[in-house]
């Protein structure tokens, strides 16, 4: 047996613990940053708080975490069954978080938001369209991260159609950093490739216990290509601010950093740390799903309808946030995902039924449906 299966039940608290965290950061970052100085929040300033600006990169971190887990979650799994644990993952946070936003939004109307439309509201619940916000913009503009991961997920997918995801982290990521690689050399600069990357080769050193050349050599690969990547993404927002340019050497550190945060937080994870860590990993999925833009509308309504311009809401937002990304995923969340469940079950047995009638294989389906949870 491979030490990494008798691995397969480990719980990283310590990567829990990072995931709230830098959904914190990002909710900050928006509220107290990005939010006034690109116009979105008005009558109040943005913070002078010292590193408060490299909040964007919360969502970089989020990447690495999401290469990680997904390479966890996707073992032992075929495609099907990969694409229907992920689809259940995203779906009822998406469906909650969106109809809350859009039924706030169009009930008092923002002069910043301005009118959303329904085809956004619709395009975010079916969850699959944000993949391609070309053609279907979403609702809220904090979901332009899940454009990659939905990319990143059918990637996983495709692949496991050829075999067993855990036997081939390393093609694979040798695969993607080179669509990466071409990808720049061809002058697209907004790719977020190797984050994943960085994931799933942590994967194969934290979990597999894989320490060889070949890992370690990807590996230096893949923190290469995100320094570059993260020198684009700092100057490119801090143009979209109009900010001045800012050191070419800021992004490259960034990522050293969010790169030894991460690392930080699977080492940790190796020692006993308290359990109700995992209520803050659950809350952090549905708490950047909903802050920015029904924040916003929020901090807005106070400001400006209500007459608050002398007193900053803000903190109070963050705590409602809090409070609510709680409830979606403590209650709804978990309701929710098992009406779906029962509706894969439904929707498997219809598409088999003479199978369906096989003891031994019920068993298995229901094995494996408890799985698409991870």
């Amino acid at each position: 047996m491979h030490h990494y299966e008798s691995m397969r039940d480990r719980r990283y608290l310590g990567v829990e613990g990072l995931r709230f965290v830098l959904a914190l950061i990002v909710v900050f970052y928006h509220y107290y940053f990005f939010g006034p100085l690109n116009g979105d929040i008005i009558s109040l300033s943005a913070s002078r708080f010292p590193g408060l600006s490299f909040g964007q990169f919360g969502v970089e971190a989020f990447f690495i975490i999401s290469g990680f887990v997904i390479a966890i979650s996707a073992q032992n799994k075929n495609s099907a069954k990969f694409a229907s644990a992920r689809f259940i993952r995203l779906s009822p946070v998406l469906f909650a978080t969106s109809t809350i936003t859009f039924a706030a939004v169009s009930l008092f109307h923002d002069p910043v938001i301005g009118h959303v439309k329904v085809i956004r509201y619709i395009s975010s619940i079916l969850v699959l369209p944000i993949a391609m916000p070309m053609y279907h913009p979403f609702l809220d503009p904090s979901l332009w991260s899940l454009t990659y991961e939905i990319r990143f997920y059918a990637f996983i997918a495709v692949a496991l159609l050829f075999g067993r995801i855990e036997r081939s982290i390393l093609p694979l990521s040798a695969l993607l950093l080179a669509i990466d690689t071409a990808s720049l050399l061809a002058g697209k600069a907004d790719n977020y490739i190797p984050w994943f990357v960085i994931g799933m080769l942590l994967f194969s050193v934290f979990y597999q216990r894989r320490h060889t050349v070949s890992v370690y050599a990807l590996l230096v690969w893949a923190t290469v290509m995100s320094c570059i990547r993260a020198s684009w993404e700092y100057s490119h927002v801090r143009a979209m601010l109009h900010f001045p340019p800012g050191s070419p050497l800021t992004g490259p550190f960034i990522a050293l950093v969010i790169l030894a945060v991460v690392l930080l937080s699977l080492h940790l994870s190796r020692y006993p740390l308290p359990e109700w860590l995992k209520i803050f990993g659950a809350m952090s999925y549905p708490l950047y799903a909903v802050h920015q833009l029904l924040g916003f509308w929020l901090i807005n309504l106070f400001t400006i309808r209500f007459g608050f311009r002398s007193f900053d809401v803000r903190p109070f937002v963050v705590l409602f946030m809090i409070a609510l990304s709680y409830v979606l995923a403590q209650h709804f969340e978990v309701w929710a995902r098992e009406y779906y469940r029962r509706a894969e079950r439904a929707i498997w047995n219809a598409s088999s039924p003479a199978k369906s009638q096989l003891p031994g294989l019920n068993q298995d389906r229901r094995r494996g449906l408890a799985r698409t949870d991870q």
